[in-house]
C-alpha cells in the first residue's frame, strides 16, 4: 500500500507526493530524449519518485526529459509536473543505473554523466581544491578521472571530425549542384 505524504506549501496549497522528499543541493543536468538539448541545473529536493530542480537559465524544455544525478550515477526519465519561474517539479517514470550497460540509443546519458563529473571537478578546482581533494569530494578515484578524460577527449575528437565531414559534404554537394 502506498502512503501519500501531505504537506502544506508556502502558497498555502497542499502538496501530494508518494514519498517524503529530502532537501539536497547537487549539481545535475537535464537532457531531452536524444541528448540534443542539454542544460545544467541544481537538484534541490529529491525523493524516490521525483525531484525539484532549479534552472540556471530560463528556457523551454520538453515535457519529458532525463535528469542526470552525478552523485548516484543515475538518469531519471522524468515528466515535468509543474514549473514556477526557474524551478521545475519532476516525476520519475524510470531510473537508469549509468554504471550498468546502457542500450545504444541512450548511451549519450553516460557521456553526459562523465561531462557532469568533469565539470564538478573543474568547479571545485576553481574554488581552490586540489585535484585529489576535488576527486575525494565527488567520490571518484584518479583512475576513474583519467578514464573520463580519455573518453571526453575521444568524444570531442569524434564530434570535431563529424562537424568537419558535414562541412566537406555540404561543399561537395554545392560543387556538384553548380556543375
Amino acid at each position: 500500500m502506498t502512503t501519500i505524504v501531505q504537506e502544506h506549501g508556502k502558497d498555502g496549497g497542499d502538496e501530494r507526493r508518494v514519498e517524503r522528499r529530502r532537501r539536497v543541493l547537487f549539481f545535475g543536468r537535464l537532457s531531452d530524449a536524444t541528448g540534443a538539448q542539454v542544460t545544467d541545473c541544481a537538484i534541490s529536493n529529491l525523493s524516490l519518485t521525483g525531484a525539484q530542480v532549479r534552472l540556471y537559465a530560463e528556457q523551454t524544455l520538453p515535457s519529458q526529459l532525463y535528469l542526470i544525478d552525478p552523485k548516484t550515477h543515475a538518469a531519471y526519465l522524468s515528466e515535468i509536473v509543474w514549473q514556477r519561474g526557474d524551478r521545475l517539479g519532476l516525476h520519475f517514470r524510470e531510473t537508469l543505473d549509468l554504471d550498468k550497460e546502457i542500450t545504444g540509443r541512450l548511451h549519450f546519458l553516460k557521456t553526459l554523466l562523465i561531462e557532469t563529473k568533469l565539470k564538478q571537478i573543474e568547479l571545485l578546482e576553481t574554488k581552490g581544491f586540489t585535484l585529489d581533494e576535488a576527486l575525494e569530494a565527488i567520490g571518484a578515484t584518479r583512475t576513474a578521472y583519467e578514464r573520463w578524460r580519455r573518453e571526453q577527449l575521444l568524444h570531442e575528437e569524434t564530434r570535431t571530425t563529424m562537424e568537419r565531414l558535414i562541412v566537406e559534404n555540404t561543399n561537395l554537394l554545392k560543387t556538384l549542384a553548380s556543375q
